[in-house]
């Protein structure tokens, strides 16, 4: 069987834990940056349940920097609406 083309395999191949964790660096530094009240304010309970993820999947940095991206993924819902994506 000939191998999946690319955009296929991207969605199949794992991101590395450092992919994920330079992935949610760029994110928190990216949204610390915006004037949106509504942004800020998510940032802060962001901040919170991170801590909550460290503890609560302190044994898995993949399953951390996974809840992180997730939550990020979230607080961007807005900036994104707002951008029209």
């Amino acid at each position: 069987m000939p191998p999946a083309p690319l955009h296929v395999r991207s969605w199949v191949q794992a991101a590395s834990l450092e992919e994920l964790s330079a992935t949610v660096i760029r994110m928190e530094s990216r949204l610390s940056t915006s004037a949106d009240p509504l942004v800020q304010h998510l940032l802060r309970v962001y901040v919170r349940l991170a801590r909550r993820f460290e503890v609560e999947l302190g044994e898995s940095p993949r399953d951390i920097a996974l809840a992180k991206a997730s939550a990020l993924m979230l607080i961007q819902g807005p900036t994104h609406a707002a951008d029209g994506i």
